[in-house]
């Protein structure tokens, strides 16, 4: 969700790529949509391919934990909390106040844990990654981000935060 949306017009484009999703899915019956983990063991079984419905950008939830379950119920199983800017659950890497969780946040992060979603720390400023790691007791991953030892791109992991996820089990999903 590009940083310039929110409210309504951040639902409106969630809405419209997830039924874009979806229609493509019709076309293409050898892929399914996973809602769970006995879904992706599904994929193997049946040796086919999977996706999983993640959104990019907190500020599809509104600034609502009601939004979340809405989210959830919609079949996101995965939420990127900021895109590069500020939202209404904290600071972005490209943000003007490269603050942490916002109290909102807090509660959300809380909710995303209770409902299953997968938090994603991609494009967090360091403030919000530490308060991740702080408020929450799950797993959680930066889902695209890469090693800022090796490119010190600002929206690469530090050895510290790269550590921290995995000891906390989480995953590191790396881009080209």
């Amino acid at each position: 969700i590009p940083d310039e949306r929110r409210g309504a017009a951040a639902r409106e484009l969630f809405t419209q790529a997830r039924a874009l999703l979806f229609r493509e899915l019709e076309k293409t019956p050898e892929i399914l949509f996973c809602r769970s983990g006995s879904d992706i063991t599904r994929t193997f079984r049946e040796e086919k391919s999977g996706i999983l419905l993640a959104v990019e950008g907190g500020a599809a939830a509104e600034g609502s934990l009601e939004r979340l379950d809405d989210l959830y119920e919609s079949g996101v199983r995965m939420m990127t909390l900021t895109w590069n800017g500020d939202n209404e659950l904290g600071g972005g890497i490209k943000g003007k106040s490269q603050s942490g969780l916002t109290p909102f946040g807090k509660q959300a992060v809380k909710k995303m844990e209770e409902l299953g979603m997968v938090i994603d720390v991609s494009h967090a400023s360091p403030a919000l990654f530490y308060d991740v790691c702080e408020q929450t007791e799950k797993p959680f991953v930066a889902s695209h981000s890469n090693v800022k030892a090796v490119c010190s791109h600002p929206r690469n992991l530090t050895d510290d935060q790269i550590s921290i996820l995995v000891q906390r089990g989480g995953l590191i999903g790396l881009n080209f």
